[in-house]
């Protein structure tokens, strides 16, 4: 189904079921920080990040919070105007850039492959794609757009179209201005362009018209209080020095994330790898891995299970990545590819901000395209239409499972942060959280104040006032000297063996790699532990 209208169909119809029951999940991850932005904005339109927000441990300016250009923002004050159940209408309103992102991915595809539904499917299907287009989030506006804008600019480009290559370049500039990240989609655009033999005079114009919002924004920001830029080479520069950036553990991170967030982009090279015969410069590759993985690289004690998990998604990630590498010329749609996966390691080599899954977000189409490409050119339509319905059925299968196992999460810290109103705000009681994300959302508005860890901590908590404390998703303030408490404790369990956050023993690191180089583990451990503690 190359390009058809069924082909389509399924896809629209494919993403839609993957991503409607998962639209009634609450506030998660950095969704209510956001969500504090909109209702700001519609109450001060002119001034979006003029306020302050209690941000792990320390109440301060948003300002030096916010790392997301102004889209994304006024995006949110619009979806936080809806009436009615504010979760699930937040979400839908969210879902046509999904379905865009969709639909683009499947028209790229359709350009260069000759069997490109299943590529596109495994794709949508992917933890990364899933997991991360489905947040309240700059990740969907932007990739929906950026992935049009790159849609219309391969058209102009092969077509001639100038119709088409203006309005890529115009959607590629919005995307930016959704989030930072999608501009690596412009060096993509403009390198095919190049290579297909654009002229140079539209290519620095499809150039200066896609950077022109974002260079405006930050020129402006710059000329007025450098709120965004400042803070952006903030977190840069901190990330970059910081224990967790080290080399050891980012190359750990961005090939296990590579492999895992993207399951065939683990799986596949080592059936093509297989089918193509094995060398000394695979065992090369190979022991080159399992070296970066060695004890003395980690920066805290790592299971056998996940040293294990590791080297298995990284070695089929470098393998991968030495396919995509030799690529040029044997490859259908390379010269689309290879500039998009360049173009994503440059900026994860130089602004790393510890949210791998994110980057990888990016990585996963032209790979898993460049893969497809390769895999069925080696073994075959019929052998490769097998392995691709294994792969999208054991993609689905993951996750899947991981969604479960993050809406479990959300629903449990709701409905958490409601007993907590119920039982002691209700009584007109003192209630401090250490926690932030979805615990400070359905915290605060019902009168819980952040634990303000500079300012005291523990030490101005007076007796009959209630601190709830989180053992993951949480600032760890000590309690400092004892105090008398009755303090009650409950650990959330999940039966399925997959955390995508851990705090105890695995090295589960979706939303921020600082926690562990694997986007999700092999564990059984607690998804979180809540705890009250009740001063006397």
């Amino acid at each position: 189904m190359r390009g058809t209208r069924s082909g389509i169909l399924v896809v629209l119809g494919f993403t839609l079921a993957l991503f409607l029951p998962f639209l009634a999940k609450p506030m998660h991850n950095d969704e209510p920080v956001f969500a504090a932005v909109g209702r700001h904005i519609l109450a001060d339109p002119l001034h979006p990040i003029a306020f302050d927000y209690y941000w792990f441990g320390q109440t301060m300016p948003m300002a030096k919070i916010n790392t997301t250009p102004p889209g994304f923002l006024y995006l949110m004050a619009a979806v936080e105007a809806l009436p009615g159940e504010r979760e699930l209408l937040m979400r839908l309103a969210f879902l046509p850039f999904v379905l865009a992102a969709a639909w683009a991915l499947y028209g790229l595809a359709s350009r260069f492959l000759e069997r490109p539904l299943l590529p596109v499917l495994i794709v949508i299907a992917s933890p990364a794609f899933l997991l991360n287009m489905g947040h309240l989030m700059p990740e969907a506006p932007s990739l929906g757009l950026g992935l049009l804008g790159m849609r219309l600019a391969v058209q102009g480009a092969d077509e001639r179209r100038s119709w088409a290559w203006t309005a890529g370049a115009a959607l590629l500039g919005m995307a930016a201005l959704f989030k930072y990240n999608a501009g690596l989609l412009i060096p993509a655009a403009v390198c095919y362009g190049l290579l297909s033999g654009v002229p140079p005079m539209r290519l620095a114009a499809f150039t200066v018209l896609a950077c022109a919002p974002a260079g405006l924004y930050i020129g402006w920001d710059l000329l007025g209080e450098r709120a965004f830029a400042a803070r952006a080479w903030e977190v840069t520069s901190q990330s970059s020095s910081a224990w967790w950036s080290s080399w050891p553990h980012k190359a750990r991170s961005l090939l296990a994330f590579t492999g895992g967030c993207g399951v065939v982009t683990a799986l596949w090279p080592y059936v093509m790898e297989a089918r193509s015969g094995w060398t000394r410069w695979h065992a090369g590759a190979a022991l080159c891995v399992a070296a970066l993985f060695l004890p003395a690289w980690d920066l805290a004690p790592v299971r056998s299970v996940d040293r294990a998990t590791g080297i298995v998604l990284s070695v089929g990630a470098v393998f991968g990545l030495a396919r995509a590498a030799l690529s040029p010329g044997s490859a259908p749609g390379w010269r689309l590819w290879l500039p998009w996966l360049a173009s994503a390691a440059v900026f994860q080599a130089f602004l790393y901000w510890s949210v791998m899954a994110r980057t990888v977000l990016h990585m996963l189409p032209p790979l898993v395209f460049l893969l497809a490409g390769r895999a069925e050119a080696l073994l075959g339509a019929r052998r490769f239409e097998r392995l691709g319905l294994a792969s999208l059925a054991a993609t689905v299968v993951l996750s899947l499972t991981l969604g479960w196992v993050d809406h479990t999460y959300a629903s449990a810290t709701k409905a958490f942060a409601e007993d907590v109103a119920r039982t002691r705000l209700a009584q007109g009681r003192t209630v401090y959280f250490t926690g932030a994300m979805g615990l400070q959302h359905y915290l605060e508005p019902k009168g819980a104040v952040g634990l303000e860890v500079l300012q005291g901590g523990w030490d101005r908590v007076r007796p009959g006032d209630v601190v709830v404390d989180l053992r993951i998703n949480s600032v760890k303030a000590g309690r400092g000297k004892p105090r008398l408490a009755d303090v009650t404790t409950r650990s959330l369990g999940h039966p399925v063996p997959l955390r995508l956050m851990s705090a105890y023993d695995g090295e589960g690191g979706f939303y921020s790699n600082v926690s562990g180089f694997l986007p999700f583990s092999l564990s059984a451990e607690p998804l979180e532990e809540f705890s009250v503690v009740e001063l006397r």
